[in-house]
């Protein structure tokens, strides 16, 4: 569903889920996975799926040009893009396999919900965010693991922790949102 909230429990087993799928289409250590879903608990659910089987997610904004999304696709070379079915009039088709979350909710329910073992390390990386391309061409940032924890935990620059509230009002392809989703849930925060 892409109202109300999951608990944490609920958003590691659906996690779960999806990564032993993404798994069997071949996702692990290094392998980028294109992911273009609204600001939902699916969104989330999608995120931690590609990070538990491995890979690495690369955001597409739906309101870019269709022109943008087929420049990135075709740089970052990712052979899956997980989205869903609205957004189909949007994106490139060519050299991608789409998974539409919202159409494939029965395969991807019949997954283990158990834990991974996790196959990635500190320097392995994270994500790919595209920069703006307002000097020609969109460049790809990659971001490791590490980065990313060193940016939300044991922070001297702001209090983190449970007992806040974070509101995740960037989109997915400006690199506030990690601040934002990482922030909140490797502190046990709400989002």
């Amino acid at each position: 569903s892409h109202t109300g909230s999951l608990s944490y429990a609920q958003l590691n087993m659906r996690a779960n889920q999806l990564a032993h799928y993404l798994r069997t289409l071949g996702v692990q250590a290094e392998v980028p996975v294109a992911i273009c879903i609204e600001r939902t608990p699916e969104l989330l659910v999608a995120l931690l799926a590609i990070l538990k089987a491995g890979g690495v997610y690369v955001p597409l904004d739906p309101a870019s040009p269709a022109a943008r999304l087929a420049i990135i696709l075709s740089d970052v070379d990712a052979p899956l893009l997980l989205t869903e079915r609205k957004f189909s009039d949007v994106l490139p088709r060519a050299g991608v396999h789409l998974i539409y979350v919202d159409d494939e909710q029965q395969t991807i329910a019949r997954h283990s919900e158990a834990n991974l073992a996790s196959t990635t390390r500190a320097l392995n990386l994270a994500y790919i965010m595209y920069t703006s391309g307002s000097t020609g061409v969109p460049k790809g940032v990659g971001i490791t693991h590490r980065g990313v924890v060193r940016l939300v935990k044991d922070t001297g620059y702001v209090s983190m922790s449970a007992g806040e509230v974070f509101l995740h009002f960037a989109p997915l392809s400006f690199d506030a949102s990690t601040f934002e989703i990482w922030g909140s849930l490797l502190n046990g925060a709400r989002l």
